[in-house]
């Protein structure tokens, strides 16, 4: 075991590169950056990610940039149960369905850049961290609670012009914005 905290653990998979974070619900094996960036950045997830009063019990959720799996992870511990993922990385892509599979999430993981194809999907929130693809949405109308990571300040400023966003963080070159419930 290389560590524990919380009430999670961190191994190495014998003979491979990756690790395996196991979470009081499920074990996920990722690539150490993977793993490394979901210990370093899960308390932020929990803030910004999870907007206070929104109930994601028996929810779906769109995740955009779904990488191995880390925040579907978050989602299920906050008792989300579906989950349509869109992730274009061929490697992070095929370890989410990995993850999927050995967790029995059922999730449904596109293998591609996002399109607005995906709004037209069933879901109840979105989670988009896809690194600019989120400027798609600017001038749509978007009547469903999300939570987005916006790069470049125009483009944190085009969807803070946009009916229900605020700013939930915000660095110098990206912010999170949403327009879900705030407390």
């Amino acid at each position: 075991m290389i560590r524990q905290f919380w009430n999670w653990r961190l191994e190495r998979v014998p003979d491979s590169d990756l690790v395996q974070v196991s979470t009081p619900l499920d074990k996920l094996v990722m690539s150490r950056d993977r793993a490394g960036m979901m210990l370093y950045e899960w308390r932020t997830w929990t803030r910004c990610y999870a907007p206070h009063g929104f109930d994601f019990h028996g929810k779906t959720v769109l995740d955009v940039g779904a990488g191995e799996g880390e925040t579907v992870e978050l989602y299920r511990l906050l008792g989300a149960k579906k989950f349509i993922c869109v992730e274009p990385d061929a490697q992070r892509a095929s370890r989410l369905r990995e993850n999927s599979a050995r967790n029995g999430w059922g999730a449904e993981v596109f293998e591609e850049p996002f399109s607005m194809k995906f709004l037209e999907r069933e879901f109840d929130f979105m989670k988009m961290d896809c690194e600019g693809c989120e400027r798609i949405l600017l001038g749509t109308r978007v009547v469903f609670p999300c939570v987005l990571e916006t790069h470049g300040s125009s483009t944190t400023e085009g969807f803070l012009k946009m009916d229900g966003f605020s700013v939930v963080k915000a660095s110098e070159n990206s912010a999170l914005v949403t327009n879900a419930v705030r407390g």
